[in-house]
């Protein structure tokens, strides 16, 4: 979308609806989030942290003005991962907020940024943010965008463990299962206050039946069905970075998408897990997993004895340090700022 565009459309993007993709890491997110952005009037960029990342710092602002919209521009492109996945020129950017940004909210300016990425699409009717880490701050993102819906999607957990044991190469089970338990409990204790608000995804049955699967999410979301959406857009996101440093990385993890919707990813738990990866994950997950979603887990008692209860508990201190730091550092711009900074080098 270029500038005079955009400006045309200041007014409209306030108004613009905007979704957050949820669920734990490895459970189709990246799959969903591409399959929104093929749709002809979805803006769905890849991940990024900057709403929480900037909130602390620009929050409380009610009308940016010059001065401040370069500011905010600036601590926006320290933010390395949206710096080298979203791929937008800095100077095009502020140039367009400034023409567009003055007397916005800070919300109002968020939906701004991902409108950059809007290309050829002529009429936006949704805004999609996907970000795992997300499904612990839902809570505050509805603070920021009281109108905003969820997409809660899920997968097998011993799927998804296997995925990140495998494919982001992540070697500790105890905590991995606990992620897939802890962010899928902190999206359901919000889902019973906000269930309107909410639409849940059964991965598997996306992969299955994905046209009745984006049919009925469409719908839910207030925007006509594409069948664009059946055919994701990953393969011609990965060619905008095949000359930068991380290519292979994102390349090797996102492996499978480099193919249409399939069922390929299904059950791999079967052959990938270890008797003590399988046994952890179904510790932690087991009953969660079968009484909230269905899966069909029963928790083998004899291999779970074999498993050191010192461990289990020291893993479930462990994560929950993690997971109250998490949501500590979101409330402080600095340190953020100093973990992103740390961060840098693995991309």
């Amino acid at each position: 979308m270029n500038s005079e565009a955009l400006l045309w459309n200041a007014n409209e993007i306030r108004h613009t609806p905007i979704t957050f993709v949820l669920g734990a890491p490895r459970s189709g997110t990246t799959l969903l989030q591409s399959s929104l952005n093929a749709h002809p009037n979805i803006v769905a960029p890849p991940e990024s942290y900057f709403i929480l990342f900037l909130y602390s710092r620009f929050g409380k602002i009610r009308r940016f003005d010059a001065h401040s919209i370069s500011k905010f521009v600036e601590a926006l492109f320290s933010e390395h991962i949206f710096t080298k996945l979203w791929g937008l020129d800095k100077i095009q950017v502020e140039r367009n907020l400034q023409a567009t940004g003055k007397n916005a909210d800070f919300a109002t300016l968020c939906k701004m940024v991902f409108c950059q990425t809007a290309d050829d699409k002529e009429k936006i009717s949704l805004i999609s943010d996907k970000n795992p880490k997300h499904s612990l701050f839902a809570k505050k993102l509805l603070k920021i965008y009281p109108e905003a819906k969820f997409i809660h999607i899920i997968r097998d957990p011993r799927d998804n463990v296997n995925s990140n044991l495998h494919s982001l190469r992540k070697k500790n089970p105890l905590f991995l299962a606990q992620q897939w338990l802890g962010f899928n409990t902190h999206i359901e204790n919000i889902k019973r206050k906000y269930s309107d608000k909410f639409f849940t995804i059964i991965y598997e049955n996306m992969v299955v039946e994905p046209e009745s699967t984006f049919m009925s999410l469409c719908s839910f979301l207030g925007v006509p069905y594409n069948n664009s959406m059946l055919k994701h857009q990953f393969p011609e996101r990965l060619q905008t970075y095949e000359n930068r440093k991380f290519y292979e990385i994102f390349k090797t993890a996102h492996q499978s998408m480099l193919k249409p919707i399939n069922t390929s990813n299904m059950g791999k738990w079967k052959d990938g897990m270890s008797e003590r990866e399988r046994t952890i994950t179904e510790i932690f997950t087991a009953t969660f997993a079968k009484s909230y979603y269905g899966y069909d887990i029963e928790l083998n008692k004899t291999n779970a004895q074999k498993i050191s209860s010192w461990k289990l508990l020291k893993s479930r201190v462990i994560y929950r340090v993690w997971e109250v730091f998490t949501k500590l550092r979101y409330e402080i711009y600095k340190i953020n700022k100093v973990y992103y900074k740390k961060s840098k080098n693995a991309w």
